[in-house]
C-alpha cells in the first residue's frame, strides 16, 4: 500500500474517531482506564508476598496520605471517582492489590490466597513487635499496638470469591 494512502486512511479513522468524542460522556483519563480494565483484576489473585509488599509500601513506609497519593499514582494506580464506604479506592490493571484509604485506615485487598496467613503473621511480629492480639471483634485478626490497629478480614461479596483485606487504622 503506499504511504500517501495510509496517511489519507488514518486520517479519515481519525476524523472518525474525533466525531464521535460528542457522543460520549465526558470522562475523565482514570475513568477511561477504569473502564478498560480486566474484571478479575478489580480485587485480583495476588500472592500473598505482592498483598503483604504492597501493604508495607502504601500503609507503613509513606508519609503523609498526599505522599501515599502520590506514590499511588506513580505506581500506575488510578483512584475510583466514588468513596466506598469512607475510603478512597486505588486499583491498578494487573495483579497488584487494590488499595483504600482515608485518614486514617489504609488497606490492601486481595482475593484469598493460600499462604496469606502466615505471611501476615510474620509480618506483624517483625513490624509491630509490640503488637497484642484483641479478642472479641467481627475481625479474623486484630492486633493493638499503641494507638494502631492491624487487622485482617475475610468477606465473600454475593457468592464471589472470597477477598482478603490486611489493613491498619491509626488511632489519635
Amino acid at each position: 500500500m503506499p504511504r500517501h494512502t495510509a496517511t489519507t486512511a488514518g486520517k479519515i479513522a481519525l476524523a472518525a474517531i474525533v466525531s464521535l468524542g460528542g457522543c460520549t460522556a465526558k470522562l475523565t483519563s482514570d475513568e477511561y482506564e477504569l473502564r478498560n480494565m480486566k474484571p478479575s483484576n478489580i480485587v485480583p489473585k495476588s500472592s500473598p508476598k505482592a498483598l503483604v509488599a504492597s501493604f508495607e509500601r502504601f500503609c507503613l513506609d509513606q508519609g503523609s496520605r498526599a505522599e501515599t497519593r502520590a506514590a499511588l499514582r506513580a505506581s500506575d494506580y488510578v483512584p475510583v471517582p466514588d468513596p466506598v464506604a469512607g475510603m478512597q479506592v486505588w486499583l491498578v490493571d494487573d495483579l497488584r492489590p487494590a488499595v483504600l484509604l482515608n485518614d486514617s485506615d489504609c488497606v490492601v485487598m486481595a482475593q484469598s490466597r493460600t499462604g496469606q496467613t502466615e505471611r501476615v503473621k510474620t509480618l506483624v511480629a517483625d513490624r509491630f513487635p509490640q503488637a497484642r492480639p484483641v479478642s472479641g471483634s467481627s475481625f479474623e485478626n486484630l492486633w493493638s499496638q499503641d494507638q494502631s490497629l492491624i487487622f485482617t478480614r475475610r468477606v465473600t461479596p454475593n457468592a464471589a470469591p472470597s477477598q482478603f483485606m490486611l489493613g491498619i487504622s491509626l488511632g489519635s
